[in-house]
């Protein structure tokens, strides 16, 4: 199989953008070249592409073939249509593909090893995984009736007898073809969009009947899996062209519940969305972010899915090694009993951008009264450590990547010792966008959605950059008071204000 072609086709949505940044990377250490691998992405002909689809090529060009073709479709009730509709405009463009052998696959899909299917060029069979529990004819009829079956078959052009001739080998989901015109895909396109919509009609007409009966909601009504029109236009078009079609064993798959051991046993793991359990990892939370920096310790060792947390882990590494790294300079959150919940937001924030070392100095109430900075932050910064200067803020402040690029350019080109930042647009976030943040950790969520949050005022934000010796004068001066501490840093401090681009974010300190 070295010269076949492993072929996906998508939307530029971040939800598929994320699964082929794990499956270019798995094809990548199985070996895989890049010249085999032809990623296909569909774009908006009104927007164009997006910048998550630019900086995807960017960081994915050296894996993978990346084509963009823009959505041209005339019918689009049916979202999967998309994917015959670009490969059919990619086999225009690249009429050699017609005689490839090509391995297609969703984008949510990994491989514990290469399948081993010898293919030789005069071999025209066409394999397909088992996937008969869900679109065999015995399916079918189970769900619907032989009437609805007749009609499904009319659309695409063949024979009942055909299906049942050929129901021992029903597959889908991952196929290796050959010989397939580029006719083959606008066919299968056309008849995917007219199954959809015939099978809809259906299942509308079906609920309409029952209703009086089960008075359920329409979205609770199962009858036939409208999902898989593409499976059944593909599978029985390839009838349709004369061809064979066989189960082949080495396309067997696990699904992400699977027991761990399965991984090994099949070669293939397809990832679908599970919501219902816990323990295994559900790829349709990641819809509008990446899930790089989520916890994913709820996902259980013992089912397949923790080979895609894996490989996440191993996108995360390879991500933090491209991190700037702040050198000498150090992060110092202030945190207290209230605002302690936001320090792990703020740390895996700033390590998403950042290498660098953070320090959390608490503050804690003695039996005065008086805010006082903790013991145990002096016994930090007495540890040996080559920090030579600090940057000090709340924990509650969330500032933008660009803030902090600015800060620490500031920092290095001035020559003051202590520097207080100061700004003009101050918002508050809201505790909905305090409870998604940790999903994205991406200050363009913030900004996009400004509007929703309260501009507050915020004269003396206490954003502070000092040096080392600067820290520990006024730790030693304020006798670890902290408001004298604030005061003291203030004390003939180089003031910088930033300018009407620069955002500060604040946390609800409740």
């Amino acid at each position: 199989m070295n010269q076949t072609i492993y072929l996906t086709a998508q939307p530029d949505n971040i939800y598929f953008l994320w699964q082929l940044e794990l499956q270019l990377r798995n094809l990548n250490d199985l070996g895989v070249a890049k010249k085999n691998i032809n990623v296909l992405i569909a774009y908006d002909p009104i927007v164009g592409e997006n910048a998550n689809l630019e900086e995807f090529r960017r960081q994915n060009d050296h894996l993978a073939c990346i084509y963009t073709y823009s959505d041209t479709r005339s019918e689009k009730k049916y979202a999967s249509s998309i994917r015959p509709h670009i490969i059919h405009k990619h086999f225009l463009t690249n009429p050699s593909l017609e005689k490839e052998a090509i391995f297609y696959i969703d984008s949510d899909v990994l491989f514990s090893r290469i399948p081993e299917i010898y293919h030789t060029p005069d071999n025209d069979t066409c394999y397909v995984s088992d996937t008969r529990s869900y679109l065999d004819t015995k399916y079918i009829k189970h769900v619907s009736s032989e009437i609805l079956l007749q009609s499904m078959v009319d659309i695409v052009g063949i024979k009942v007898a055909t299906l049942y001739a050929n129901d021992n080998h029903v597959g889908g989901a991952q196929y290796l073809l050959r010989n397939l015109p580029a006719m083959f895909w606008e066919k299968v396109e056309k008849d995917s969009e007219a199954l959809f919509n015939h099978m809809s009609t259906f299942n509308d007409d079906l609920w309409d009947k029952n209703y009086q009966n089960t008075k359920s909601f329409k979205s609770n009504h199962s009858g036939i899996q409208t999902w898989c029109a593409d499976m059944w236009s593909l599978l029985w078009n390839l009838y349709y062209f004369q061809k064979k079609v066989e189960i082949h064993t080495e396309l067997n798959f696990s699904w992400a519940s699977n027991p761990i051991a399965d991984w090994k046993t099949n070669s293939i793991l397809h990832y679908t969305g599970n919501k219902d359990n816990s323990k295994v990892f559900n790829k349709t939370k990641y819809f509008h972010n990446m899930p790089w920096y989520d916890s994913l310790d709820h996902v259980s060792s013992q089912n397949c899915s923790y080979q895609v947390v894996l490989a996440i882990k191993k996108r995360r590494k390879e991500l933090d090694s491209k991190r700037k790294r702040l050198g000498q300079t150090n992060i110092i959150l202030i945190i207290n009993k209230k605002s302690e919940r936001l320090l792990a937001i703020q740390s895996s924030y700033i390590l998403k951008n950042y290498d660098c070392r953070i320090k959390a100095c608490s503050i804690e109430t003695d039996e005065n009264g008086n805010a006082k900075i903790s013991t145990s932050f002096l016994e930090t910064l007495e540890q040996k450590e080559i920090a030579s200067s600090y940057l000090i803020y709340r924990v509650e402040y969330l500032l933008e990547k660009h803030t902090l690029q600015h800060i620490l350019e500031e920092n290095q080109n001035n020559l003051e010792d202590k520097i207080c930042f100061q700004t003009t647009h101050n918002y508050e976030i809201d505790s909905i966008f305090e409870q998604y943040f940790p999903e994205f950790l991406d200050d363009q969520l913030l900004k996009l959605n400004l509007g929703k949050f309260e501009k507050v005022n915020c004269e003396s934000p206490e954003i502070f950059i000092v040096k080392r010796d600067i820290l520990k004068q006024a730790l030693a001066d304020s006798g670890l008071i902290y408001p004298k501490f604030i005061e003291s840093l203030q004390r003939d401090a180089h003031v910088s204000t930033f300018s009407n681009s620069f955002n500060l974010f604040k946390f609800k300190n409740n």
